[in-house]
């Protein structure tokens, strides 16, 4: 009931993946020769040089960046746009100043463990005081 020259779904899709693929091999010759012929060839020094200065670029870069962090600091007069970890490293006596506010907070995770430690020994006294009598 097929009729001549008639494909299902699946196996046009199929067909078509199969047209599409180039090897790689194929791929990277393609892109070599659209390269041209006047390219710096890249040897193990040419690379080692290349990566030196780009470490060398990324630093110099978060210098920068944390210099205009800095800066931005100064003129606004607050922290905005640091991280947790950036503030405490900028200005190490947020935390000192944190710690003094923290005498009066109150730990809950705690209180209600001690609560209930408290009414187990309640519970213990009034049954050995039952036992007694």
């Amino acid at each position: 009931n097929v009729f001549i020259g008639f494909m299902l779904k699946r196996d046009k899709k199929l067909l078509d993946d199969q047209k599409e693929t180039i090897s790689l091999e194929d791929l990277i010759e393609g892109e070599r020769a659209a390269l041209g012929a006047n390219v710096t060839k890249v040897t193990l020094e040419s690379f080692i040089a290349w990566k030196k200065r780009k470490i060398e670029e990324r630093k110099q870069q978060l210098i920068k960046d944390e210099e205009k962090k800095r800066n931005d600091f100064v003129k606004h007069g607050r922290l905005v746009g640091l991280s947790g970890r950036e503030m405490f490293t900028f200005n190490p006596e947020l935390i000192a100043n944190d710690d003094e506010d923290a005498d009066n907070d109150i730990d809950y995770r705690n209180r209600s463990d001690d609560e209930e430690s408290e009414n187990e020994n309640e519970n213990e006294d009034e049954n050995t005081t039952e036992q007694v009598t």
